[in-house]
């Protein structure tokens, strides 16, 4: 069986007491990893997102500290309040915006990237389409 574990929108910032709703970004996700360190065994931890609410590289690195601390394979899926320059600088990886992911011989997971750069909402691209296309 293949165990994967969605987090969604952390909005980390660099102020680690930055509150969205009353609540704490980091001290919330900060939980969040504990949790799921203490009680499951993921094959694979999917971060979907706004990573970071202010794209800054110091949100990264405390979301890569933390992420990191479990020791799991993870994939990033950047959202539109990323900053996929400073990411790139932290994780030393290009985001590409779609890919696949193999889980097994029966399982892919394809990823997408529909931020669009100082908008809210998303959207896809033909190439993207196509892309997809030929993964499915």
């Amino acid at each position: 069986m293949i165990s994967i574990i969605q987090i969604t929108d952390p909005h980390l910032t660099k102020d680690k007491n930055t509150e969205i709703k009353t609540f704490k970004t980091y001290s919330s996700f900060k939980r969040v990893i504990h949790w799921v360190d203490k009680n499951e065994k993921p094959n694979l931890m999917l971060v979907s997102g706004d990573i970071s609410g202010d794209g800054s590289m110091e949100s990264y690195l405390l979301y890569k500290n933390k992420i990191e601390s479990l020791n799991k394979p993870f994939f990033s899926i950047l959202g539109n309040h990323d900053n996929h320059d400073n990411f790139k600088l932290i994780f030393q990886s290009n985001f590409p915006n779609v890919r696949s992911i193999s889980l097994s011989d029966e399982w892919v997971l394809i990823v997408l990237d529909s931020s669009v750069t100082g908008k809210e909402g998303g959207a896809l691209i033909k190439n993207q389409l196509k892309k997809i296309r030929k993964l499915i």
